[in-house]
């Protein structure tokens, strides 16, 4: 039976502000592997996907924006979150 990979705690750091002021935080899960995700509180919106490379090195796999006013006011409200009306 192959051995399970555990995951790193939780890590939590300040996403920035909507331009209505609201706090956004920004949740970072890791595994032994390496595998990382960053998911934002605003719109559950899923920021950074890092992946090792064939050396090792973390690499980034998505495009996104530094902080939650990036996100505000985008055509596409469904892609890389959960859709909001």
């Amino acid at each position: 039976m192959e051995e399970q990979r555990k995951m790193k705690p939780l890590q939590k750091k300040d996403f920035g502000k909507t331009s209505k002021g609201a706090q956004a935080t920004l949740y970072i899960l890791e595994n032994e592997a390496g595998m990382q995700i960053s998911v934002s509180d605003f719109g559950a919106t899923l920021t950074s996907v890092l992946v090792p490379d064939k050396d090792n090195n973390p690499v980034e796999v998505t495009l996104g924006y530094d902080d939650a006013a990036g996100y505000e006011g985008r055509t596409w409200k469904c892609i890389r979150s959960i859709c909001r009306t």
